[in-house]
């Protein structure tokens, strides 16, 4: 993804390995994504558990549903989630204190309401406006 000059318009890509943070517990990723205000892209399960991974204050969660060395598979689903996140016009706001769960299929968003603060779950797929999910989540 460093490579696609499309993307790194729009954002900006690190790894754990940039920081030398490949063999770090997954409570400090976690810590260190939300004291950076990075929007933590996984390939663990584990941080989509509400209980040991909460939804205060983190800038977001997207978690890729692909095996470790499927390259092919990861860049489709990470193509998706940015297409999808492309449109908004506060993308930091709208993934802030969210969690995204992304295959090839679809995109799985459970995240806070603007308004109420209540978590709420909305399944994303390619007929859904970018409208009506921000509507949902009372961001308009």
């Amino acid at each position: 993804m460093k490579e696609k000059k499309l993307v790194l318009k729009k954002c900006k890509i690190h790894s754990v390995f940039d920081f030398n943070f490949e063999k770090r517990e997954d409570k400090f990723i976690f810590n260190f994504c939300r004291n950076k205000s990075f929007v933590l892209v996984t390939l663990d399960k584990d941080y989509m558990d509400d209980h040991k991974y909460p939804f205060n204050g983190i800038p977001g969660i997207i978690y890729i549903i692909s095996g470790k060395n499927d390259k092919t598979n990861i860049l489709i689903c990470l193509g998706k989630i940015i297409e999808f996140l492309w449109l908004i016009p506060y993308p930091k706001i709208f993934i802030g204190d969210s969690k995204f769960q992304v295959s090839r299929s679809q995109i799985l968003m459970k995240g806070r309401d603007c308004l109420t603060r209540d978590i709420k779950k909305c399944r994303i797929q390619g007929k859904d406006s970018i409208l009506s999910i921000m509507k949902k989540f009372n961001y308009i």
